[in-house]
Formats: C-alpha cells, sequence, structure tokens
C-alpha cells in the first residue's frame, strides 16, 4: 500500500511495456522500483527503468508451461514465480532460480507470503501449499477446496483462503479455524490484505467485498460487468480492480471514482510504492497508470490508447453469429468445465475475442482450434468449422467443409477443404492418397471443389460441424504406386505438372538432441571452441522447442518462446562444421511447423539463416552428412507457403550453392538434391521468371547426365518434365540441349527394377513431350 497522496485523483496512462507474446496474468513491483510479469508465453520478465522508460533486463525460462502468478519477494530481492507445471519458484534478483516447490498436482496459480516468512502457494488442485523458503520443504498441505484455491498471508500470522467452491477459509498452523461459505455468490479469484483493518476479495459474481480480519462482512462493491480477476489495496477504503469487462476500477469510500478502458481482459492488478498502477491485460502489454502529471504519457499517446481501447470495445460488443460475446463463458473457465464428449466443440469468451476449443477425451483437455467471428467476416483464418485429424496428404485443423467422395464401392473417402484452396492441388493430394489414376480423375475432382468453393453463410458459433456433400460417384480405378503423385499406367496420360512438394518430415528428435548434447559436451571441453558451448539454460531451451515439435498432431495449436528460437538460429547454427550437422538435422524438422514462418517474413526473408547455412555448405570441411541434412532443410522449406517464398526469393543464390552438391556420390545426397531440384521446378511451373527456370533446368540436366540412383532420376525427371510441360521456350532450350537423347543413356537404365520401370515411363513421356 502507498502512503503517497496526489493531488490530481484520476489515473492516466504513463507507460506500455510490450515484450510478452501472450496473456499477462501476473504483476507486481520489486523492492527496488523494478517490475516483474508472468505471462501465458511460459516466461517471466524483469524490467527496469532506464532513461525514464521501463525496458525489459531479463526474459526468464525456467518454467515449463505458462506462468500463471508472479509474487515480490519480501525476504530478499527478487521474485517467487507460479506455473500450469504445478511448480512454484523462488528467484534472485538477476533472475536466477535458487528454490523451486514442488508437491501439487495441477497449476501453480496464487502466490502469498506469511508473516513468518513462508510461501504459500494456490493450486488448481483445489488445496493450498505453506513452503518452508530456504529449503523448499512443503510444511503444511491446506486440503478441502474445489479447483482453484487463491491465497493470503495475513499481519498475524494466519492464512486465508478462497476458492472455486466460493468459501473463504482461515488457517492457523495448518489447522482449520473458521470458513465462510457462499462468501461470494461465484469463484473467489484474489485477496488482499488491507493494513491495519483486513482484506478485499474479488470474484467472478463481478463484485468486490471488504472484511475485518476475522472475517465480517463490511462492505460489497459493484460495478464491474464481468469477472473480476484481480483486486489490490492503494489505501484504507481505497481499491483498484481489474476484470473480463476490459476495465480497471479504482474504489474509494464504497463508490466507482474511476474506470480505465483497456483493449482486453485486465488478469492482474499491482499498486507501486510511488501509488501507480500496474495492470496486465490480455492482449500481452503490461501498464503502468499515474496519478502524478510527471510521469504520464503524452497527450498525442493517450489519445491513441484510447481510440485503441474505443475500437476493441465497439469490435467486442458486436454479435458473434446470434449470440452476444458477453454471455459466452470465460476462458478462464475452461480447466472447470469438461467436454461432454471426444470432439466437442465449445466456444469461450477471452477478453474481446471468442475462442473455440475442442474436447480431447484420451487428456480430458480443451484444445484450441481457431477463433470466431462474426458472419461478416468468414475468411478461413478466423472461423471455426470441421475439424480433420490430419494424414501425410492433408495437415491437421480447421476446414470449412469436409467433402465425403463415394467411388462406388461402398468407401467413403474425405476431402478437407478451405474456401480459396487451390482445387487442382487439393485433388492432386486426394488422388495421391487414394492411389488413383490422376489422368482420369483429377479434373472431374477438381471441377467438384471449384463448383463448391462458396462462402459459408449460417453462423459459426457452437458449430459441431458442418453436413458432409458427397461429390457425384465415380468409377474406381486400378491403384497406382510413386514416390509422388502417381504417374498413369496409359501411354497417353501425363505425370506433369506436379503441384505438390515432397519434404522429410521423419526425424526422431530425442536422438538428435542427444546428439546436440554429445557435441556440446565436446566443445566444453576444448578451449578454443568453448566459446560456441551451450549454457545449461540453452539446453534447456532447446529442450522445450523439441518437445514442442514432437507434438506433431498439435503444430497448429503450439507455438515457440523466441528465446529457444534463438538458441537454434543463433548459437547452433554457429557450430564449426564437423559438429553442425544435428543442428542442421534440428533446423530442416522446425521449418516444417507453422509457425517457423515468422522467421522468414519480412524484407529480410530468414537471410541470417540462410547465411549460416551457406557458410557450412561452402566451407572447405563440409561432411557429407551436413550437405545432406542442409538439402533436407532446403527441400522442408516449399512445405509452408511464407517459407517457399523465401527460398524463391533466393533461388538464383541457392542453385548457385547446389552445383557443389554435383560431386558428391552420396545415394540420399544425391535423392535430397533432386528433390530440392523438384520442389523448385514445381514453383517455376507457373512462373514468369525465365531465368530461374532455365538455371533449373541445367541444373536437371547435370544431375541426370551423372545419376546412377533410380529414386534420384526419377525425382529429377519429374521435375523436367514439370519445368517443359506448359512453358515452349523452356522446351526450346530442352531440345538444343538434345535432353531427350540423352535420356536413353540413363546410367539407372543398366539394371531392370520395379523402380527402373517407373523411370522408364516418365522419361517415355518426357522425351514425346519433346518431339
Amino acid at each position: 500500500m502507498s502512503d503517497i497522496v496526489m493531488a490530481d485523483t484520476e489515473y492516466k496512462l504513463s507507460e506500455s511495456l510490450v515484450g510478452h507474446e501472450s496473456d499477462v496474468r501476473g504483476v507486481t513491483e520489486l523492492s527496488d522500483g523494478r517490475i516483474a510479469t508472468a505471462s501465458r508465453d511460459r516466461t517471466v520478465k524483469i524490467w527496469e527503468k532506464k532513461g525514464g522508460k521501463y525496458v525489459v533486463q531479463a526474459t526468464l525460462f525456467h518454467h515449463e508451461h505458462f506462468a500463471n502468478c508472479v509474487l515480490r519477494r519480501q525476504d530478499a530481492a527478487g521474485v517467487f514465480t507460479g506455473s500450469h507445471d504445478k511448480k512454484a519458484f523462488a528467484l534472485d534478483g538477476d533472475g536466477n532460480p535458487v528454490q523451486v516447490y514442488e508437491g501439487h498436482e495441477k497449476p501453480v496459480n496464487s502466490l502469498s507470503m506469511t508473516a513468518d516468512g513462508e510461501l504459500v502457494t494456490g493450486s488448481w488442485d483445489g488445496s493450498a501449499k505453506v513452503w518452508n523458503v530456504e529449503s523448499g520443504a512443503c510444511k503444511y498441505t491446506l486440503p478441502g477446496h474445489v479447483h482453484a484455491v487463491c491465497v493470503l498471508g495475513l499481519p498475524n500470522g494466519d492464512v486465508l483462503t478462497g476458492s472455486q467452491d466460493k468459501e473463504l477459509k482461515l488457517w492457523r498452523n495448518g489447522q482449520l479455524l473458521q470458513k465462510i461459505p457462499n462468501a461470494h455468490g461465484d469463484i473467489i479469484r484474489e485477496l488482499a490484505v488491507i493494513p491495519e483493518f483486513g482484506v478485499v476479495s474479488c470474484s467472478n459474481d463481478e463484485s468486490l467485498k471488504v472484511w475485518t480480519f476475522d472475517l465480517e462482512p463490511l462492505q460489497t462493491l459493484t460495478g464491474h460487468s464481468g469477472y473480476v480477476y484481480s483486486c489490490a489495496c492503494i489505501g484504507l477504503d481505497h481499491y483498484v480492480s481489474g476484470g473480463d469487462d476490459m476495465t480497471v476500477k479504482i474504489w474509494q469510500d464504497g463508490a466507482c471514482v474511476q474506470t480505465i478502458e483497456h483493449p482486453g481482459a485486465v488478469w492482474s492488478v499491482a499498486v507501486c510504492s510511488n501509488g501507480d498502477i500496474i495492470t496486465g491485460c490480455s492482449d500481452s502489454v503490461t501498464r503502468v497508470f499515474t496519478r502524478d502529471p510527471s510521469r504520464r504519457a503524452a497527450d498525442e499517446v493517450l489519445a491513441e490508447y484510447m481510440e485503441v481501447c474505443s475500437a476493441v470495445r465497439s469490435k467486442s460488443h458486436s454479435k458473434v453469429g446470434q449470440l452476444e460475446l458477453d454471455k459466452l463463458p470465460s476462458v478462464d473457465t475452461i480447466f472447470s468445465t469438461p467436454g461432454k464428449k471426444d470432439g466437442e466443440v465449445k466456444v469461450f469468451r477471452n477478453g474481446p475475442t471468442a475462442e473455440a476449443y475442442q474436447w480431447d477425451a484420451s487428456k480430458a483437455q480443451w484444445d484450441k482450434i481457431g477463433d470466431v467471428t462474426d458472419t461478416e467476416d468468414s475468411s478461413p483464418s478466423n472461423t471455426v468449422g470441421v475439424h480433420f485429424e490430419g494424414d501425410k496428404f492433408f495437415p491437421q485443423g480447421v476446414y470449412d467443409r469436409m467433402f465425403d467422395v463415394d467411388l462406388g464401392d461402398g468407401l467413403i473417402r474425405r476431402i478437407p477443404w478451405r474456401y480459396g484452396d487451390n482445387a487442382l492441388l487439393a485433388a492432386e493430394r486426394f488422388l495421391q492418397r487414394e492411389e488413383m489414376d490422376r489422368a482420369m480423375y483429377i479434373e472431374q475432382i477438381a471441377d467438384f471443389l471449384r463448383s463448391n468453393d462458396r462462402p459459408r453463410t449460417t453462423p459459426l458459433l457452437g458449430m459441431q460441424g458442418t453436413t458432409p456433400e458427397p461429390a457425384p460417384p465415380v468409377q474406381r480405378a486400378a491403384p497406382v504406386r510413386a514416390s509422388v503423385p502417381a504417374a498413369t499406367s496409359s501411354s497417353s496420360a501425363k505425370s506433369f505438372p506436379i503441384t505438390s512438394f515432397l519434404t522429410f518430415d521423419a526425424g526422431n528428435l530425442d536422438a538428435i538432441l542427444n546428439k546436440i548434447s554429445e557435441f556440446n559436451q565436446k566443445l566444453k571441453q576444448e578451449p578454443a571452441r568453448e566459446r560456441f558451448s551451450l549454457s545449461e539454460l540453452e539446453l534447456r531451451q532447446l529442450s522445450v522447442l523439441v518437445e514442442v515439435l514432437k507434438d506433431k498432431p498439435r503444430h497448429h495449436l503450439s507455438s515457440f518462446n523466441e528465446a529457444d528460437e534463438k538458441v537454434l538460429h543463433e548459437k547452433l547454427l554457429a557450430w564449426p562444421s564437423d559438429v553442425i550437422f544435428p543442428a542442421l538435422d534440428l533446423l530442416r524438422l522446425y521449418v516444417l511447423h507453422p509457425k517457423s514462418e515468422a522467421q522468414y517474413k519480412g524484407l529480410s526473408r530468414g537471410l541470417d539463416i540462410w547465411t549460416r547455412v551457406q557458410r557450412c555448405l561452402t566451407a572447405p570441411d563440409c561432411s557429407v552428412n551436413s550437405w545432406l541434412l542442409a538439402l533436407r532443410y532446403l527441400a522442408n522449406m516449399f512445405d509452408l507457403p511464407t517459407n517457399k517464398q523465401a527460398m524463391i526469393h533466393r533461388r538464383s543464390q541457392t542453385l548457385d550453392v547446389l552445383s557443389a552438391a554435383f560431386k558428391i556420390d552420396n545415394k540420399n545426397v544425391r535423392v535430397a538434391l533432386a528433390t530440392v531440384l523438384l520442389n523448385y521446378a514445381t514453383t517455376f511451373d507457373e512462373a514468369p521468371d525465365q531465368d530461374s527456370k532455365l538455371q533449373c533446368l541445367s541444373a536437371l540436366a547435370e544431375l541426370l547426365s551423372t545419376e546412377k540412383d533410380p529414386e534420384a532420376t526419377f525425382r529429377g525427371l519429374v521435375g523436367l518434365g514439370t519445368l517443359i510441360y506448359k512453358d515452349e521456350s523452356v522446351r526450346d532450350v530442352a531440345k538444343q540441349l538434345q535432353i531427350a537423347r540423352s535420356l536413353d543413356g540413363l546410367q539407372c537404365f543398366q539394371t531392370t527394377t520395379p523402380e527402373t520401370e517407373k523411370v522408364k515411363r516418365v522419361s517415355a513421356e518426357i522425351k514425346q513431350i519433346l518431339q
């Protein structure tokens, strides 16, 4: 509580602290005036003042899941933090973990300290625990609540707890002294001490209540229009609260004297020693508000902030589908709202946004599948439709439609579809998956998809799926197997152009991480190269990144911490050539994750990463393993649109670098090289850039002139056929190079196997095109 009294009673924005990547769930001021914040991005940040502005002093990655709460340490400089990983930590003034408190069975959501200097934690497991700060030993467990428990250490050494069961409970030395049933009408969210007087509580019932230390109710404060998530004491009969209604309210003498708008739900509030107020918001921003005119933001900043709040508030008042946003359950109730059946879709309110979640019965949890908007904006990225479990050809995710295709054999096959998708590509992938004759069916299926590519006109809220619409029955053809979209057995059928990309998605991430650890230990033992080694923290960060990559079914939901990515991009890719190959192996799997696209946006298009890979490949001692994994990385870059654009942007430099790979006589390297060239040919199929096409044509011709492996030859031929299929000028150059004649002498024809038979078939199609 602050003893400072300001002449101006209005709080105004002082500063916005931008740096977190998700909701800020906890805020506090440290003993030296710094600020600590906890976020759902799994980090805790320490902010210090420099030049009159707060800047990030440290970003801490000690938690393995959402950071839920943060508490200033009274016994020393530093903070306590609690997380979704079921742990609490004590950190010193520099942010180093000095103790961990483990024992809760569910997330830690509340922290406090007793008058005796002990840590109190509240958890979603329905209990509170009292800990010895130094040893980390649990002194007491305070059981009996339901779901989330908020905690408060009182000046006399007692502990007060509140919970989702609406009860307040008073504890002394681990024993229950008193309980107040129905202390609130809904979940009790937070408790705060009113020095020398009592406590204030806040609740999902949209109210605050003032109590004596003996739990005699004195006052009820109403005015919020949503859940009240957080409260703090400014002074006697002077409080601050924040909530789901996107406001902070200032209370004095039993009345709300000021409402401060926010662009999202306010998860946490705290009072500084100088009287300023800190807020943590669902828009990922921490803000400081002040009554001191000398610390207020400039008038134009204040005006801009109010405009942002006004715009968000206007949007949040609109209808989503046919229901009001403020009638949806809050996302904060998601952990106490079990699904009724596997696959159930439910919509929750997260500040100004309606978010759709799907129930995973096997893990008893809700997984986010998208945001819900009103029907005026039903773009695929913003709507909730049909969830597809994913396969090798269609990624897991939410689609606008799910078409059932009846081939007349009694089996129903599904094509997931998003409005605006490439119908030909979707048909191509479907035919690959079902091993059907491309020439016979591709146009029929593509035409069907085009004719049904229309926007949704029904409300999206709460939708659990759409009614599948079957495609017209077609007859089943004999299956055709190939490494790329199936070539046909008919002499008149064509295997070109290819419109999908080949990738290398198989990998043992645990083995990769073990190899990195092994090489890291090797670097530490060599004084001349010790500077390249990773710290223990960096190894842990890398482990977190690997865990995200391992969970493939949830790639569409998961994301990376920026600091974890920096370990890969800035530290690992700077390793010496003889030990870099596991870093390249990790990189080629990383670029298959949708969030990797953020590294390849903007003007640079991932220039730093590309430069490090190029430096490795042009090093005199670049190993075969490094070449193999770097080529697979380049092939995988075509899988996602933004990453593919980066490859197109650097096509000339990349193809130049690849010329050195033609001298490597290794089957796997040659297949990877052919795959990169095939993917480039697929990209150039519709591109007007003739120089790039000719450069790719030259590279493919060089590959085929010396290639012995049937699979590498096959991929090279498919790339060649794709390049020449539509472009007459490229065909003319191919004729000048006498490529058709050179195909008769392909080295893989020296043996007859099933693999060489498909090579002969594709080779014959190319020669027919070049006639």
